[in-house]
């Protein structure tokens, strides 16, 4: 995202890349949904950063595969593990590739796991690529969710029901 709510903003407070990550059922348009005056995106891009969203696997903006479709199974393979040691270092790679600049990551749910992941990964060279994190609301228990829903979904293995009725996505029957 080069520009913000304004287009050519008056000062460039800042100059640095900004990487914002979410969770894997939210697309990275997450990030600027909210009016431009309370997009984070939207408002770090008017301070002068070079704002860059991800999209996790799973997402709706994932569904571009070369080889593969929403109904394959091997789409639907991978793990969090994968994300961290494969995704996150391929992403934070072609920016730190194209600005020559270390980046500032944002993560949220999702995003801030594989991020915690990836940082303990010497091998995949993100914690040299990262400057700075802030890493909102990581995910690895589900001790204290409040909804009975998500706890019994969590317990019952809802993905596993689910995949037995002939599906690997949530939302979609085959």
């Amino acid at each position: 995202m080069k520009w913000g709510y304004h287009p050519f903003p008056t000062s460039r407070q800042y100059s640095f890349n900004m990487v914002c990550f979410s969770s894997h059922l939210q697309g990275g348009d997450d990030w600027v949904l909210n009016s431009p005056q309370e997009s984070l995106a939207f408002m770090l891009a008017d301070h002068g950063c070079d704002v860059w969203i991800g999209n996790m696997r799973g997402t709706r903006w994932s569904h571009g595969h070369i080889y593969l479709t929403p109904i394959d199974d091997k789409f639907w393979d991978w793990s969090f593990d994968e994300q961290a040691a494969i995704d996150l270092p391929a992403l934070l790679g072609y920016i730190y590739n194209s600005s020559h600049n270390k980046v500032y990551y944002i993560g949220h749910s999702q995003g801030s796991t594989i991020a915690l992941a990836a940082f303990t990964m010497p091998a995949t060279g993100v914690a040299d690529i990262v400057k700075g994190a802030v890493l909102l609301a990581p995910i690895a228990y589900l001790n204290h969710v409040k909804s009975e829903l998500v706890r019994v979904a969590a317990d019952l293995m809802i993905d596993k029901i689910y995949g037995l009725f002939g599906t690997t996505e949530f939302g979609e029957l085959r």
